[in-house]
C-alpha cells in the first residue's frame, strides 16, 4: 500500500558533505588525451602502470593491433595489447607526483603517429600499497574465522547425533 508524501521547503540542511575519494581497481590516479589526424589517444596513469585507449579518430573505432611504444623521462617501454583498442604499460615509473611529459609512437599496418601528451599526477593521490604484514594478519583472521564456523559446524552436528540416539535409547526402553 503507498501512502502519499508532502514535500516542504524552508528547511536548511547546510552544506553537502563533499565525498571522500575512494579507490577503484587500481587506483585511478591521472588522466590525459591526445589526438592527431589519425589517431586519438587516452592514457589513464595508475600506481602500477599507464592504460591506453587508442582509436581511429575519423570512425571513433578502436585501433587493434597496433604497435605502441611509450616513451618518458629516461625510461622506454612497449604497450601490451589487453583487448581491441586498449594497451597497457606495467610501470611504476608514474607513481609520483608530478608532470610526466610522455612521447607515443604508434604503428599499425596503415599507418604511423607521434603523439605527446603530459601526465598531471597531483599530490597525495598515491593509494596505500598493501604491505606484507596487513595481508599476513588479513590471512590469520579469515583463517581463524574460518576455523572457528567449522569447529561450530562439527559441535552442531555431534550434538544432534546425541540428541538423536538419546531419543532412540528411550524410545526402545
Amino acid at each position: 500500500m503507498a501512502l502519499p508524501v508532502m514535500a516542504h521547503e524552508g528547511e536548511d540542511h547546510g552544506a553537502p558533505a563533499q565525498a571522500a575519494p575512494t579507490e577503484v581497481g587500481r587506483a585511478l590516479r591521472a588522466a590525459a588525451a591526445t589526438a592527431t589526424e589519425t589517431f586519438a589517444l587516452l592514457a589513464v596513469g595508475e600506481r602500477d602502470g599507464l592504460t591506453l585507449y587508442l582509436d581511429d579518430v575519423a570512425t571513433n573505432v578502436p585501433v587493434d593491433g597496433a604497435r605502441l611504444e611509450v616513451q618518458g623521462d629516461g625510461w622506454t617501454a612497449g604497450a601490451a595489447r589487453v583487448e581491441a583498442g586498449v594497451y597497457r604499460v606495467a610501470s611504476d615509473r608514474l607513481a609520483s607526483p608530478g608532470s610526466h611529459p610522455l612521447t607515443v609512437v604508434v604503428q599499425t599496418d596503415d599507418a604511423a603517429d607521434l603523439m605527446t601528451l603530459t601526465l598531471e599526477v597531483p599530490d597525495g593521490v598515491t593509494a596505500p600499497r598493501r604491505t606484507a604484514e596487513a595481508t599476513s594478519r588479513n590471512a590469520r583472521v579469515v583463517w581463524g574465522a574460518s576455523g572457528a564456523v567449522v569447529l561450530a559446524g562439527a559441535g552442531l552436528v555431534a550434538a544432534r547425533r546425541r540428541n538423536r540416539r538419546l531419543r532412540q535409547e528411550g524410545e526402545s526402553r
